[in-house]
């Protein structure tokens, strides 16, 4: 399975975008259409199995075997759709982190800007100035 190479990824996000590729190529489906696919069946397997608890049968043991098989693969299916909602909800923490570090990133760039252009405007005054070339001078004595 492709589990089996997560290992070789440096990241989850790296795996996470090679399953997604993999889906796509395999099936022409992103990661929505396919929990819509699954859906979709395990809603299939529900209409069955409602039917299949009314359904007062001459044969029990094959209503039985049906319903078995039913519970079954809705239960499969749940995980399944758990799984991949999981996925999508760390995938959409990670895209939320990363917008606010780049936020807060571009904030301290900003007040950085500002910090260093009071400075240029304090080392632009001639009182400034002129300390500086005083002590620049008596430096040189």
């Amino acid at each position: 399975s492709i589990e089996d190479i997560r290992f070789l990824c440096g990241s989850n996000d790296e795996f996470q975008s090679l399953v997604d590729r993999n889906l796509k190529a395999d099936s022409g489906m992103d990661l929505k259409g396919f929990a819509h696919f699954v859906a979709v069946a395990a809603e299939q397997h529900l209409d069955q199995l409602q039917k299949c608890s009314k359904q007062s049968s001459i044969d029990a043991d094959e209503t039985n075997r049906a319903c078995a098989w039913h519970t079954f693969s809705l239960r499969r299916a749940l995980r399944v759709l758990e799984a991949v909602a999981e996925e999508v909800q760390k995938a959409a923490a990670h895209k939320e982190a990363s917008r606010t570090l780049a936020e807060n990133a571009h904030r301290a760039s900003a007040l950085q800007m500002m910090q260093l252009q009071q400075l240029v405007q304090h080392l632009g005054s001639e009182t400034v100035r002129d300390n500086y070339l005083d002590y620049a001078f008596s430096l040189c004595e």
